[in-house]
């Protein structure tokens, strides 16, 4: 079956090339160097002019590398529009598709070169490039083919050229009307090592007259299109014995060479039933039930085959439903409860092939797989938590069951708005102290840029006030915002961004009140300083609010890393911005964070370049943040959020991931300002960690996470106060996939975590004792 090859994106220094000969296009550029092919080879073409120059092509040496085995059909074959956009290509555009023939692929390529008359050499040309995959494990014929949906009429004007590996040159060949090029061997286009098995070539097309390539091929014939289909039921349990099915291939074609016919084994047992059969469509009928093979192999004339297999069952029209039978060994308890539910008793005529396991009622079977009668599960929900097993036996018959089991304590959620996509992490800390103290968030709705608040009703923070827009939202406000409690002002102080022109303006407010009720008018730090793409919101030792922030972050290379520090402790002045670091060319600063370790400021962020990702900080030498020492390597390879808190006297992170591969880490100064930092501890595996929230809860350390693989917020607490040993995550909910983003805090040693589902609704956790 023939599958569009996907080329990797990578970065290729081009050399410019100045040739005398077409032969010769690489390292050397005096005639008596153009390539010449092994003996055996026909000589590549190297008489026809090209004084007018070459194109900036990259010799074959810098070309990408890939490995596996010998190529299968598909990667032999390629579509005309399938070219390798990362090397040079110049006057092609997707074909019209006029006048195509019986097996033409319909993925064409126009060829529009525009030399001047008299002009000499490519700068008119038309030109690409495709990749033949694995091409060193070929041994067919050592020919290219193609072919045109509209052929050029002068085939003077057309030439293949292939990367010549041994002498690191282009060799150049005519194209010929009857679609077939010699070259001789394959083994100087694909170099003989793992990892360098691609051939490189490049169709050229000079002249003034457009052309329409349909395809390209390594080598002889290939089988396009194999796929079986069939008319039985999407529903397996369905097809039901006796049954009569129809078999499809119609689609499928030999390019490069004649079709012969098809042939079929209808039970895989070495026997074809029918062979030579030219239309691709048969019947066999199936009375008995069982586990069947199809076979269907396509024929060239010139004897190339290709084969494909399908595999289904015919059910037992006798068939009887399963009985699922689930028996936990604890229905009710307090969390964390560990629960092993068996479900051996379960029953069919048949036999059992496949156990689903819905364990948090969401409609999604997180655990699957033969055999799996039984599975032990940690629960964490508050009150009724379902799950569900589905089976299905041999026949393809399903059956399910639930159970419950009842938590006392727990986690609960509460839905705090709609339609709501956060891009950036939300605003979460705790105003007030003692019994009136209550969390509060501020966060930035995407697209749209509207900015909101919401106060906490109670401690556990289980229910909350409506939202409230603290600034102008008629204006486009941007995707990030942070939060503090200042407490010698006894107001809420927060900064958001604003977008004017593509321009970022940083943003800075009071709340007008201590529940933050109403808001002063937002002042701007350093007005014009494309400040706020990211920043980080922190209190000095004595209160002052200070900002670490990203300016220019959104132009690629020209991000630089800021601090801020207000003039007083309202925010109401502000020093101008020192730059600390930059990006570097198409760097970028992906988060920070801003902390006060033991009255110096403590900047965190992540960050990425050509060279790699990181984690790295930055330390003010005074007080003030006015000197700073310079950059530290925190951990290399690893790109995320990174959340500080100040953990028995040293600032401490959590360290948490982006994508499949995140992970979540804990770090810990070996010192009271951050100078020095111990090996990270990894506290969830890859694939299961995600943006990750710390605070302290009764003195631990605690984070909140987004866990990728499965979709679920979860929370994990230390064991000690240093974060030198942890619990087991828990999972806070899971009943909806998240998104990137989550929150936590603690208000008065309970445990507050927002959160956003990738259906845009908002939740608040808190934790039901």
């Amino acid at each position: 079956m023939m599958r569009k090859l996907l080329n990797t994106s990578l970065l290729l220094a081009f050399i410019l090339l100045s040739c005398l000969g077409l032969g010769a296009c690489g390292a050397a550029s005096d005639p008596d160097s153009r390539s010449t092919a092994p003996a055996g080879n026909p000589a590549p073409m190297a008489d026809v002019d090209v004084a007018g120059g070459l194109p900036s092509w990259p010799s074959p040496g810098e070309l990408p590398r890939h490995s596996s085995g010998g190529p299968e059909d598909y990667q032999r074959l390629v579509t005309a529009d399938s070219y390798n956009f990362n090397l040079p290509y110049s006057k092609v555009s997707s074909g019209g598709g006029g006048g195509k023939t019986a097996s033409s692929l319909g993925s064409s390529l126009l060829f529009s070169p525009a030399a001047p008359a008299g002009a000499q050499g490519l700068s008119g040309a038309a030109y690409c490039s495709y990749v033949f995959y694995d091409a060193k494990g070929y041994s067919g014929p050592s020919i290219v083919q193609y072919a045109w949906v509209s052929a050029p009429s002068d085939f003077g004007q057309a030439y293949i050229a292939l990367s010549n590996f041994v002498t690191n040159r282009w060799d150049w060949f005519p194209m010929e009307a009857d679609g077939s090029t010699e070259i001789g061997s394959w083994d100087p286009y694909a170099k003989d090592e793992v990892g360098a098995r691609n051939a490189y070539m490049f169709v050229v097309l000079l002249g003034q007259e457009e052309a329409e390539l349909d395809w390209v091929l390594q080598g002889g014939p290939a089988a396009f299109n194999l796929e079986i289909s069939t008319d039985m039921m999407g529903d397996p349990a369905l097809n039901v014995a006796p049954l009569s099915v129809e078999f499809d291939v119609s689609s499928a074609q030999i390019v490069g060479g004649s079709f012969a016919g098809f042939d079929w084994d209808f039970q895989n047992d070495g026997i074809w039933d029918v062979e030579d059969e030219q239309d691709g469509v048969e019947t066999f009928s199936y009375v008995q039930p069982g586990e069947y093979d199809c076979l269907v192999r396509i024929r060239s004339v010139d004897g190339h085959e290709d084969y494909d297999l399908l595999s289904f069952t015919v059910v037992d029209p006798n068939n009887s439903l399963p009985t699922v039978v689930l028996i936990p060994d604890v229905y009710n308890g307090d969390a964390p409860l560990p629960v092993s539910i068996d479900a051996s008793a379960s029953v069919d005529n048949g036999q059992i092939i496949n156990w689903e396991w819905d364990l948090d009622n969401d409609g999604v079977f997180e655990r699957h797989g033969p055999g799996l009668n039984m599975v032990d599960h940690i629960f964490n929900r508050y009150g009724k938590n379902t799950v569900t097993l589905r089976v299905t036996d041999n026949d393809y018959a399903k059956a399910s069951n639930s159970v419950d089991i009842e938590l006392a304590t727990g986690w609960r959620s509460t839905l705090l708005d709609t339609d709501i996509y956060l891009s950036g992490m939300p605003g979460l800390c705790v105003a007030g102290s003692g019994p009136a103290a209550r969390a509060c968030l501020l966060y930035s709705n995407y697209p749209s840029g509207d900015l909101f608040f919401s106060r906490a009703q109670d401690a556990m923070g289980s229910s909350w006030s409506a939202p409230l827009a603290p600034a102008d939202n008629s204006a486009q406000l941007g995707e990030c915002c942070d939060m503090v409690w200042n407490p010698d002002q006894q107001r809420l102080q927060i900064a958001f961004t604003k977008v004017e022109n593509s321009t970022y303006k940083l943003l800075f407010a009071n709340s007008s009140f201590p529940d933050g009720s109403g808001w002063d008018s937002p002042v701007e730090p350093e007005a014009g300083a494309n400040l706020g793409y990211r920043f980080s919101l922190a209190l000095s030792s004595t209160s002052r609010p200070m900002l670490g922030c990203v300016r220019n972050g959104s132009v690629s290379g020209l991000g630089e890393l800021c601090f801020l520090q207000a003039g007083n402790n309202a925010g109401t002045a502000w020093n101008a911005a020192q730059t600390l670091s930059s990006a570097g060319d198409s760097g970028q600063f992906y988060s920070l964070e801003l902390q006060d370790a033991a009255s110096f400021p403590l900047l965190v962020f992540a960050h990425n370049n050509n060279e790699g990702q990181h984690f790295g900080c930055l330390r003010a030498s005074s007080t003030d943040g006015s000197s700073w020492n310079g950059e530290q390597l925190l951990l290399d390879g690893k790109q995320g959020r990174a959340s500080c808190q100040i953990v028995q006297g040293r600032p401490a992170l959590a360290l948490g991931g982006i994508g499949s591969s995140a992970s979540l880490l804990y770090m810990r100064s070996s010192d009271s300002s951050g100078a020095g930092w111990p090996a990270a501890q990894e506290l969830v595996a890859e694939g299961y960690g995600g943006a990750a929230s710390m605070a302290l809860i009764y003195g631990a350390p605690a984070v909140a996470f987004n866990s990728f693989n499965d979709g679920a917020v979860k929370f994990i607490q230390a064991m000690d106060s240093a974060g030198s040993s942890w619990f087991a995550p828990q999972v806070v909910d899971s009943t909806e996939y998240t998104s990137d983003y989550c929150a936590l805090a603690s208000c008065n040693n309970a445990p507050v975590i927002v959160y956003n589902t990738g259906s845009g609704k908002l939740y608040g956790a808190w934790y039901q004792n």
